[in-house]
């Protein structure tokens, strides 16, 4: 018997993924793959409370094991560019802290982060909600300690320092309880959300 080319292997995995997308019309799974070896694994779906209609909706990864990547070219979510937009009116700043272990255990490098967090300032940029800084560690428990990798506040506390930011007027918004922890250990309201779904009743929780 021939051996099954590894590519059709893997569009038999995004095959079968595709059946855990909750979207309406068009299912669809995909396999993120580097050196041979799976990264991460994703399918698209809607936001939370928005039709499918949503012209500006891209494909959407579910987070698997803490490792996530971005395949769109181009767009972003409109429930999440509603939120950036209304909290850059209301006067806050965004910063995106980020946990990035999978450079710790090789299975992405510097570059990758880097190409994904240009793409995520861009979206942000053209929707008129800049982000002023993303702060990452490259560290992962497994391998090392650190005083950045949440749920340790260092990278908060740094931008706190360098913008000079109240933190008893900021906000930290994450879909993990180490966001939360992180949040409280620098003195920051933690908003917890589900992973991958932005709820606009989240504004009701930030000060106008």
């Amino acid at each position: 018997m021939p051996r099954i080319p590894v590519d059709l292997i893997y569009m038999q995995m995004a095959y079968q993924i595709a059946k855990l997308s909750y979207a309406k019309r068009r299912r669809v799974g995909c396999i993120i793959v580097k050196d041979t070896q799976i990264i991460s694994t994703g399918y698209n779906g809607t936001p939370h409370q928005f039709e499918n209609e949503c012209e500006e909706i891209q494909t959407r990864l579910i987070e698997n094991e803490g490792h996530q990547a971005i395949l769109e070219e181009k767009g972003y979510d409109c429930e999440s560019g509603c939120c950036s937009k209304e909290v850059t009116k209301r006067g806050y700043m965004i910063v995106v802290i980020t946990n990035q272990g999978g450079m710790d255990k090789k299975r992405f490098d510097g570059e990758d982060v880097e190409r994904i967090h240009t793409h995520i300032e861009k979206a942000f940029a053209e929707n008129g909600s800049p982000i002023s800084e993303i702060y990452y560690c490259p560290h992962h428990s497994d391998l090392q300690k650190c005083l950045c990798r949440k749920p340790d506040s260092l990278m908060v506390e740094r931008a706190l320092a360098k913008y000079n930011i109240d933190p008893s007027q900021s906000y930290f918004i994450g879909d993990k309880p180490r966001d939360i922890v992180c949040a409280e250990k620098a003195g920051v309201t933690g908003i917890k959300i589900d992973v991958n779904i932005v709820d606009l009743n989240i504004l009701d929780k930030i000060k106008s």
